[in-house]
C-alpha cells in the first residue's frame, strides 16, 4: 500500500471572474516519496538565492603561518612579528554589538591558556588575537614578580664568562657579553650585568625586577605595562626568550611550548594545530643552554647551583625548601630534605587499604609533571630492587591519568590513584594501596617482629622535559599478619611448626585458611596438640 499525504492545491490561489471559476480550491493526494523531492528540491534552490551565511553558518580557524618559533613576537616590535590567527564565527555576525569569544590554547607539553577575542569593528563575526608568545619555561610575571636571568659561559669557546676558576667574574651588559633585555614599553632595551654565583660554576645571574616607571640597569629593574611582552636577549650569540607580563590584554597570551612540538587553537567545536619550530640559534661557551634562561624567581635557586627541570618532593639541588609535607602515609607527612629520609616504621595489618600522597613542585609548571611512582624494596636497596611498585602516568597530551600496578609476588590487593593539581607548580599523587602478603610472621597485636623485615619506600617524579626526583623513606612499612598463630613458647626440642589447618586446597591463601579456628585455642589446648604432635613422632615429651 502507497503512503500519501493530502494538501489543498492551489497553484494560483483560485478565483472567479464574471461567475466563471480558475483553478478552483480542489484535495489532492501526493505520494510521501513525490513530497520528499519536492522539499529537497526546494531546500537546494534555496542556497542559491539566498546568502551564504543565511543557508547556513560556519565556524573557522586559520593560523597567519604554518609554523612558527619561539622567537617570534618579541618586545621590540618583529621582526619576526606576533604569532596570530582568525576565527570567523558567521552565527555571531551583524548581530546587535561587538562580541566576546574565548579560544583555548593547547601544546604538546600539556600547557594550555585562553584568550579572549573580541569581533572587529566590522561586526561580521571575525576575531583575531593580537599576539600570542611561546615560551620555553613559565615566564609569565606580575609587576610585582621578580625573575632570575640566567647565561652559562665556561670561558671554553668565547674568552668571556669563568676565564678564571679562583674568582667570582662578571658579564658586563653592552659589552657584547652580557645580557639586553626589552620589554614593549622599552623597546629599545636596557643593559643588564650579570655575575657569577660562585668561583668556577659557570653560572652567571641576576634578579629581574619591573617597574611601571622607569627603568634602573644598575638594578636590574625593567620598565613594564601590563600586557607587555618581555625579551632577554645574549648579546653574544644574539639568541633570545619572550615572556610576558600579566594580566594580558584582549588578544594576547602565552603558552609553554618545546621545539619540534605543537600548538592548537579550538573554539565552538573546531580546532587547528601549529608546528613550533626550532631556532636554529648557536649555543654558548661550554655547549651550555642555546638560550638564555627567563625564569620566575621562586623557579630558580637564589644563588648556586640552579634546577629547571628535576620535580622534587621538598627542596631544590641549593637545599631552598619548596614544598612541605611532600610525603605522607596516612596522616603522617614529612618535609622531604634529601634523598634518603627517615620514615618511622608504618605498621599496618594484611588486607587493609593505607593512603600514600605525594606532593611534588614541578619547575616550569605543574602541566610538566607527567609521572609519579611508590614502591617498596628491601632495607638497603634502591628503586632498582623494588617488590612492588604502582604508578600514575599522564596519557598522551590530556589530563587523563592511568593507575598502573607492578606486583609479580601478589603482595598487593586494590590499588588505586587520583591527580590533583595545586596551583601553576605543584601537583599532588594520590595512591590507595590495599596490603595482603605479611612482610613476615608478626602479633596478632600489631607488635611486628622482627623489624628488620619490613620494607622501605622508594618514590619518583618525573616530568615532560626528562628530569626526574627520586626519594628513599628509610624505615618503612611493616604489614602484620593478622591471621598468625600465636606465639607459644615450649621447651620440647627440637621445635615443631604447626601447619595452618585450611578449608581449601591452597595453604598458601591466607584470606580462606581456618586460622579464627586456631586464635580460639588457649595456650593449654595449643600445648596438648604439640605434646600430641610429639609422642605421634616417638619424640620424648617429659
Amino acid at each position: 500500500m502507497t503512503n500519501t499525504f493530502t494538501i489543498l492545491w492551489d497553484l494560483m490561489l483560485g478565483h472567479r471572474v464574471k461567475g466563471k471559476e480558475y483553478f478552483p480550491y480542489y484535495l489532492k493526494t501526493i505520494g510521501i516519496t513525490k513530497l520528499t523531492t519536492i522539499f529537497l528540491i526546494v531546500a537546494s534552490f534555496s542556497l542559491f538565492i539566498l546568502p551564504a551565511e543565511q543557508a547556513f553558518a560556519l565556524t573557522t580557524i586559520n593560523w597567519s603561518a604554518a609554523s612558527f618559533q619561539p622567537l617570534y613576537g618579541p618586545a621590540w616590535g618583529g621582526p619576526p612579528l606576533p604569532i596570530t590567527f582568525t576565527v570567523e564565527n558567521d552565527d555571531l555576525a551583524g548581530n546587535a554589538g561587538i562580541d566576546t569569544i574565548s579560544v583555548l590554547i593547547t601544546s604538546s607539553v600539556g600547557d594550555s591558556t585562553t584568550l579572549s577575542l573580541e569581533e572587529n569593528a566590522l561586526n561580521n563575526g571575525i576575531f583575531t588575537n593580537t599576539k600570542l608568545i611561546f615560551m620555553y619555561e613559565n615566564a609569565e610575571f606580575g609587576i610585582t614578580d621578580t625573575g632570575t636571568l640566567l647565561i652559562y659561559d665556561d670561558c671554553s669557546s668565547s674568552e668571556v664568562g669563568n676565564c678564571d676558576p679562583n674568582m667570582i667574574e662578571t658579564l658586563i651588559g653592552g659589552t657584547g657579553s652580557g645580557m639586553t633585555v626589552y620589554s614593549t614599553t622599552e623597546p629599545g632595551g636596557i643593559f643588564f650585568d650579570l655575575t657569577e654565583t660562585g668561583p668556577n660554576t659557570s653560572e652567571f645571574t641576576t634578579t629581574l625586577h619591573f617597574s611601571t616607571i622607569s627603568s634602573d640597569p644598575l638594578s636590574s629593574t625593567l620598565l613594564v605595562s601590563p600586557g607587555d611582552t618581555i625579551t632577554i636577549e645574549d648579546e653574544l650569540n644574539g639568541s633570545w626568550v619572550n615572556g610576558l607580563i600579566i594580566p594580558p590584554l584582549i588578544g594576547a597570551g602565552a603558552i609553554q611550548v618545546e621545539e619540534f612540538g605543537t600548538v592548537t587553537a579550538s573554539y565552538n567545536g573546531v580546532s587547528e594545530t601549529v608546528n613550533v619550530d626550532p631556532t636554529g640559534l648557536p649555543g654558548r661557551g661550554g655547549g651550555g643552554a642555546v638560550r638564555p634562561g627567563l625564569v620566575l624567581n621562586f623557579l630558580a635557586a637564589a644563588s648556586g647551583s640552579i634546577t629547571f627541570v628535576d620535580p622534587t618532593l621538598g627542596v631544590l639541588r641549593n637545599g631552598i625548601l619548596v614544598q612541605t609535607n611532600g610525603f605522607c602515609f596516612d596522616l603522617f607527612c614529612l618535609d622531604v630534605f634529601e634523598y634518603f629520609n627517615h620514615l618511622p616504621i608504618q605498621q599496618v595489618n594484611s588486607g587493609s587499604t593505607h593512603t600514600i600522597s605525594l606532593t611534588a613542585y614541578c619547575p616550569g609548571g605543574s602541566n610538566r609533571c607527567n609521572f609519579a611512582s611508590v614502591g617498596a624494596a628491601p632495607p638497603g636497596t634502591d628503586i632498582n630492587s623494588v617488590d612492588w611498585n604502582v604508578m600514575l602516568k599522564r596519557t598522551g597530551n590530556s589530563n587523563d591519568w592511568q593507575v598502573t600496578k607492578n606486583d609479580p609476588n601478589g603482595m598487593l590487593g586494590d590499588v588505586t590513584g587520583t591527580v590533583q593539581v595545586i596551583d601553576a607548580s605543584r601537583i599532588q599523587f594520590t595512591f590507595n594501596v590495599q596490603f595482603i602478603t605479611p612482610a613476615s610472621i608478626g602479633t596478632v597485636d600489631g607488635n611486628a617482629e622482627p623489624p628488620e623485615d619490613n620494607m622501605i619506600l622508594v618514590t619518583e617524579i618525573r616530568n615532560s622535559k626528562g628530569g626526574s626526583g627520586r626519594n628513599i623513606f628509610n624505615e618503612g612499612v611493616f604489614v602484620n599478619d593478622i591471621y598468625a598463630y600465636p606465639q607459644v613458647d615450649a621447651s620440647y626440642l627440637p621445635s615443631v611448626t604447626v601447619a595452618p589447618l585450611c578449608l581449601n586446597e591452597d595453604p598458601t591463601d591466607r584470606n580462606t585458611c581456618a586460622f579464627e579456628l586456631v586464635r580460639q585455642w588457649t595456650i593449654k589446648q595449643a600445648e596438648e596438640k604439640l605434646k600430641e604432635i610429639y609422642e605421634q613422632n616417638n619424640y620424648k615429651t617429659d
